[in-house]
């Protein structure tokens, strides 16, 4: 965004930070050594505005959302085609849960050891790739939707 002209199209911005929160559970104050590490992801826009903008705003400017990533939200959410996974550093399958099956019709214990990559339709590698680059650099992502290899052949989304 900082190379870009002036007046050209607002760049997405995804990342994922962590942070330590001093509120418990229950709203209470901690201190800050006591205080535990949350996972967030921050989504948004920047812009890069002229000095002819109203409101005397120049330079580059973001403006995003960030909300809390709960690993429960992923595993209490039954939505179809959703699944959770751990890999391996060379992205092979150490875990999945038991939607994998209704998903793409694999037994979670038929997948340890293969590549996610050999699973993920080609068109769709560069977003899967670029979500994965963000695990290796935050430690979490998140995958937009992407076509996978089902067992009896044939892809889903």
């Amino acid at each position: 965004t900082l190379g870009k002209p002036v007046g050209s199209e607002d760049d997405l911005v995804e990342i994922f930070v962590r942070a330590k929160c001093t509120v418990t559970e229950r709203g209470r104050m901690i201190n800050l050594k006591q205080a535990n590490y949350k996972p967030l992801k921050i989504t948004g826009r920047a812009r890069c505005m002229s000095d002819t903008e109203a409101g005397g705003v120049k330079g580059t400017i973001f403006l995003g959302v960030a909300r809390y990533v709960v690993e429960e939200e992923m595993v209490d959410n039954e939505q179809i085609g959703v699944f959770t996974s751990k890999h391996s550093v060379d992205m092979k399958f150490v875990e999945t849960d038991h939607r994998m099956s209704s998903v793409a019709g694999y037994r979670p214990y038929k997948l340890v050891g293969v590549s996610l990559y050999e699973l993920v339709h080609a068109q769709d590698m560069g977003n899967v790739q670029h979500a994965f680059q963000n695990l290796s650099e935050h430690g979490q992502c998140e995958t937009g939707p992407y076509r996978l290899l089902c067992y009896g052949g044939g892809y889903t989304w």
